[in-house]
Order: structure tokens, then sequence, then C-alpha cells
């Protein structure tokens, strides 16, 4: 492992710990407004965060359960099994907050587990996914995140004298900081381990292996049960973990996103089209062709997404570019925020370059593979003119 890595695992280490030890006393002490009971429950509210991320509508589906029958005086009075379930659950730190918030009652339990249920079942299969993906996936992202935020500034809206006794830190100056500390890092957490759940289930529907998106949910739901369940039973070793969870989608959310926008682009996205839009030819301008490229290179008679295996200096495998031309010049772009691009010139391609089209997708490549660029089969329908504009022969392989 390089000296760079090295010293990043090392920081992790160090904060990991660092926050540890800052945190998990607190989790341990009274519900009297302190700074320590403040931590404590934000400690256990970042907790609900990485549960949210995994899985934002199973997690409001739990949190409105627990609140149901936190409330169980009120849906189910005199019955001692249920008041038994809520006098152990109102006495678990964080846990017992549910029972003030708005889903805390039988309808919404039902319905939000209903819809966490049809979610699964959505996830669970190839072409299901990818529908979803461009659809209700983006409204569950959403509706986590701004569901995450309301349970973190909950604390500070809330008095003893509400009607489910929430806990209040009666708008502490330090409970400001803290809540604005934990909004803005369980924000990040938030999105980023969602977009890591979310790649792998998208990497798990593009690749051909039948099933694997049905086991991808099971493990997810174990993940996630078994996250709810220490949340109310071991709250220490909650923290612990959903600190690890979140250290390593913060990690691993870059290699993710460039695996996941190669399988979308060159697996996903002709599954739609040949679902939704099978009659119609895809534009040679891509319409996801960023701004900063069209700008560039206004006269490109064609922007292709085009993904080199093999990478290019400082970049990896499977990375996206854009493949355009300038006068008589083929490029590949891959535009950077707030950085130059970074541009490859192809003219002249390597010698005995080809065209090839295949049941997955198409390629430009050179016999032995030292160069191969992969573009989407979508593609298939312009495959002469791309061809004529690389100045390269066209070959179909149905292999």
């Amino acid at each position: 492992m390089n000296t760079a890595l090295d010293k990043k695992h090392s920081y992790l280490s160090i904060l990991i710990a660092a926050l540890t030890v800052a945190v998990l006393p607190s989790l341990c002490l009274a519900d009297d407004g302190s700074l320590p009971q403040a931590l404590g429950l934000y400690a256990g509210i970042f907790s609900t965060v990485v549960t949210a991320s995994v899985n934002p509508t199973a997690t409001m589906a739990a949190i409105s359960i627990l609140g149901a029958l936190e409330n169980a005086a009120t849906y189910q009075p005199g019955n001692e099994f249920f008041a038994g379930i809520a006098d152990f659950l109102l006495k678990v730190p964080v846990v017992k907050e549910a029972a003030g918030l708005p889903v805390a009652n039988p309808t919404a339990a039902t319905v939000i587990s209903v819809v966490a249920v049809i979610m699964y079942i959505l996830h669970s299969f190839a072409e299901s996914k990818a529908v979803s993906e461009v659809t209700v996936d983006k409204i569950e992202k959403w509706a986590g995140w701004l569901s995450i935020c309301l349970i973190e500034i909950l604390p500070l809206i809330t008095t003893d004298d509400t009607p489910q006794k929430a806990i209040s830190l009666q708008a502490e100056p330090y409970a400001y900081v803290i809540a604005a500390i934990t909004l803005i890092v369980g924000s990040i957490v938030y999105l980023s381990c969602y977009e890591c759940v979310d790649d792998i289930e998208v990497i798990l529907a593009a690749i051909p292996v039948k099933g694997a998106n049905f086991l991808g949910q099971i493990v997810k739901a174990v993940i996630h049960a078994l996250l709810v369940i220490l949340q109310i039973v071991a709250p220490v070793v909650s923290f612990i973990l959903s600190l690890l969870i979140a250290v390593t989608g913060i990690i691993l959310f870059k290699i993710l996103q460039r695996l996941c926008i190669y399988y979308n682009f060159i697996y996903l996205r002709p599954t739609l089209r040949a679902i939704f839009r099978h009659n119609s030819q895809i534009a040679l301008v891509h319409r996801k062709t960023p701004k900063k490229i069209l700008k560039a290179y206004p006269d490109t008679p064609f922007s292709i997404p085009a993904f080199p295996m093999h990478g290019f200096p400082g970049t990896h495998s499977r990375t996206r570019f854009w493949m355009v031309k300038k006068s008589d010049k083929v490029l590949l772009v891959r535009p950077r925020l707030l950085r130059k691009s970074i541009v490859t010139e192809l003219s002249p391609l390597p010698e005995n370059t080809n065209l090839t089209k295949s049941l997955r997708f198409m390629k430009i490549s050179t016999p032995d593979k030292s160069f191969e660029l992969v573009i989407s089969r979508e593609y298939k329908v312009h495959a002469d003119f791309i061809s004529e504009q690389l100045n390269i022969p066209f070959t179909s392989s149905e292999n």
C-alpha cells in the first residue's frame, strides 16, 4: 500500500477514535438537557442517519412502527402486552423520540411499511430497478434527506410541554452548534452512503447474473434490520458500527460512482430505451453532454460518452469521457468541476483500430486490446457514421 493511502487510513483511524472517545460516554448519561445529553442525543441521531442512508423508506417505516408502539396507551388502551413494549422503548435513548413524530400512529406505520415492501420488490429485479432508478428512487432519496433533517432539528423545536413529552434541549447555545454540525455531517454521510447503496443496486441490476438483485435486497434488508435492532438494544455498538459504515461509504463513494456511471450508460440506459423508446434513435450529441463541453466544442457533429477500459494517465478504467470532434481531430474530453478539462487527442487512432458491435456494447479497439474504448450499443444505428468520422472500419461481432 502506498504512503498516501497509509496516511489517509491513519487520519481516518484517528478521527474514528477521537469521535468514539468524545461521544460514547454521552450515550449512557441522563436526559437532563446538558451538553453530555445533547452529544448523546445527536450521536443516536447520527446512527439513525446512517440507517436511513441504507434504506430511507424502511427506516421511516421502522420509526413509525416504534412510535406507534410507544403511543400504545393512546391506540391500544388497557393492552398490557403493548404497554410493556411501550415502557421498554420509552427508556431507550433517541428511539423514544419516535413517539413525538407525526408518523407515530398505526395508520402511517401501515402505509409506510407497504411502501417499503414495494420498494424492496422494485429493487429486486433488473428491469424494475432500471425504471425506479430514474423515477421513484429520486423521490425516496430526497424525501429521506428531508426526514433526517427534521429529526436533527426536532430537539430544538420541541418542549417538555408537548403532549408527547419529547426531549428538548431548551435552545441552549451549544445545542444549536451540535445540531448544525450534525446537520452538515449527517447530510454528507446520508447522501454519500445512499449513493453507494444505490450504485451497488445499479451495478447488480446491470451485471448478467440471474438473481443478483434479489440477493442484494436480502443482504440490504439484513443489514438494515441489524442497524435498527442495535439502535434499540445496544446504542453504543450501533454508533460505532454507524461510524464505520459512514467512513466506508465516503471512501467508496467515488469508486462506486465511477462504476455506476459506466454500468448505467452501457447497460441500464440501453435496456430502458429497448423497453420504452425502441422506435427512437439516440441523438449523436447526447442530451447529457455537459454544457462546458458544448460551449468549448459548439460545432462537434457528435458527443458520445466513451469509457477507456485501461484508463488514461491520471484516470481509472471505466471513467466516463466524452468523445467529440474539433475540425478534423477526434478528442476525448473529461470535464472537471472548477478545474481545466482533461483532453486527450485520439487522431490518428492506433494502427488496425476497428469499430465493432456486440450484444453488450460497441467498442473502438485494436486487435491486441492495447487501445479499447467502449460506447453504448444504442449507437449501433449510427455505426457507419461514427466509423466514417473516426476513419476506421466497422465490423459486427455478436459475441
